[in-house]
């Protein structure tokens, strides 16, 4: 199924996603990056800059959206939800 998005929410998925791919950057591929890395990944965000509880949703359903998108996957909205 295709979905449209308004162009604001393309931007602000990139946004989001930019800093979550540059950190699993050293992984072979999305699909190797373990839950446990994007967990600490948000919870390093949360306690060290101290990110609202409304980027940290934007930042958990970025990444949920580059599973879905890139690998066809939602296996991850369970962990992080």
């Amino acid at each position: 199924m295709i979905s449209r998005y308004a162009s604001n929410t393309i931007k602000s998925y990139k946004d989001y996603a930019r800093p979550f791919l540059k950190h699993v950057d050293n992984y072979s591929s999305l699909k190797s990056v373990p839950v446990s890395i994007i967990e600490s990944f948000i919870k390093e965000k949360v306690q060290k800059e101290q990110i609202s509880i409304s980027y940290q949703k934007g930042l958990v359903e970025a990444i949920k959206k580059i599973y879905e998108l890139i690998l066809n996957e939602k296996t991850y909205e369970t962990s992080l939800s």
